[in-house]
């Protein structure tokens, strides 16, 4: 079935720049509605309702205004080029029972035999359905392929009702392959030397590594202490250690093992680009898109994150770092916040795991201006590796890390041992 939302806006009678602009100081979005050769209807919803609302791809809208009612799907999302905000929305008009193409993105679900991979030949697919089961995703499931499988458009598997309409149904959908080097990473490979670092500095609790950026940095923490390591480094001096001073730090409000429902890492905006500097261009959705992994490695185990939100707060704002919640469906209430609230769209959105997260990630510096507020991006659990399986064979991935993320890491954290 297809994802079903209603929104409620009015008929729009102004036009141009600087209506449209109005409307959005006014958090109202203006969109159209077209119904192939009838004129098509101007109107203006809801800025939040909306924008939580395109995460859902191919759902069915209901747009109400004034007393009129339209049945439609997302047509076009124009964006602001730099901030990402939506500027217009324009939908295409159904009818109960109508039959209409839709692109659906490919995502694939289980593991390969050996060190085969999965590749995604093709980032969506052409079906025909009833707008009322319209389908968000396709999942092919590649458990237990072996090397130089393939699974082509017309085996894959599609929800009752759904068709494909492709021009060739020969085409390669998803590749399953060992890479070149016959060598696959997982998340059980990435080690580094914890006593070696503890030899420098005792208060290390983890390692934090996002591929393609400059953030590989060790963590370090004092219990009830959010102060110490803004102002000194890892080597605890005042000397450079990936910035001029400071260090990335677990909060002093946080258990040092990551028990808690919700870890808070503050990073300095550092004007060289190091440290957490680059959390803060990811108000920008593309830039934040770009880089969705996070490797958090602790003397516990490995885990890899997934980010799924950005806020923006005021430093005041000191109940978003509370560490546990009384009950659960205070928790869920949390989570549901930080969606709802979040400055920028995931894609893909994997927002639907957070109901089973118990435990969350964020990862804070100041925003550049005032310094009175701070950027805040909030990643949940995608996969953890027990400390007792990292470094050894035995353990399977779910998924394979990027290529050179364990020379980084390794090469870094042997660099910090020996200085």
């Amino acid at each position: 079935m297809a994802t079903t939302i209603t929104l409620e806006g009015a008929a729009r009678t102004e036009f141009g720049k600087g209506a449209a602009r109005r409307m959005r100081v006014a958090n109202l979005i203006p969109a159209t509605v077209y119904a192939g050769g009838e004129e098509p209807v101007f109107v203006q919803l809801p800025m939040k309702e909306t924008t939580l609302s395109l995460r859902h791809t191919n759902a069915l809208f209901t747009i109400k205004f004034g007393d009129e009612t339209k049945m439609a799907v997302v047509k076009d999302v124009q964006r602001n080029p730099v901030k990402r905000i939506v500027e217009h929305v324009d939908f295409y008009e159904v009818k109960a029972g109508e039959k209409i193409d839709v692109e659906v993105p490919v995502f694939v679900e289980g593991t390969p035999k050996g060190a085969a991979v999965a590749f995604v030949d093709i980032q969506e697919l052409k079906v025909r359905a009833d707008v009322a089961n319209l389908p968000e995703k396709i999942v092919v499931n590649v458990d237990g392929l072996t090397d130089g499988s393939k699974v082509f458009a017309k085996d894959v598997v599609l929800p009752e009702g759904v068709v494909l309409d492709v021009e060739d149904p020969e085409e390669s959908v998803v590749t399953v392959e060992v890479p070149e080097d016959g060598q696959v990473t997982n998340l059980a490979d990435l080690v580094v030397d914890w006593d070696a670092l503890r030899a420098i500095n005792p208060d290390i609790v983890a390692w934090v590594y996002m591929p393609g950026t400059i953030i590989n940095y060790p963590v370090a923490h004092k219990d009830g202490d959010s102060e110490y390591y803004l102002h000194h480094n890892f080597s605890l001096g005042e000397g450079s250690f990936g910035a001029e001073f400071g260090s990335i730090m677990l909060s002093g409000e946080n258990a040092g093992d990551f028990s808690d429902e919700v870890n808070i890492l503050y990073g300095h905006h550092m004007r060289n680009g190091s440290m957490f500097a680059l959390f803060a261009e990811f108000r920008d959705s593309a830039i934040f898109n770009e880089h969705r992994t996070i490797y958090l490695l602790t003397p516990e185990g490995n885990y890899r994150l997934q980010t799924f939100a950005v806020e923006h707060v005021p430093m005041t704002h000191a109940s978003i770092a509370t560490p546990n919640y009384p009950t659960d469906e205070e928790f869920t209430a949390f989570k549901d916040w930080l969606v709802e609230e979040s400055i920028v769209t995931p894609d893909p959105d994997t927002t639907d795991t957070l109901a089973d997260a118990t435990k969350l990630f964020g990862f804070c510096t100041c925003d550049g201006a005032d310094n009175t507020w701070r950027y805040i991006t909030f990643a949940d659990v995608a996969e953890f590796v027990p400390i007792s399986y990292v470094g050894a064979d035995t353990y399977q991935g779910d998924t394979a890390v990027e290529d050179g993320a364990a020379d980084e890491i390794a090469a870094d954290a042997q660099e910090r041992a020996e200085n």
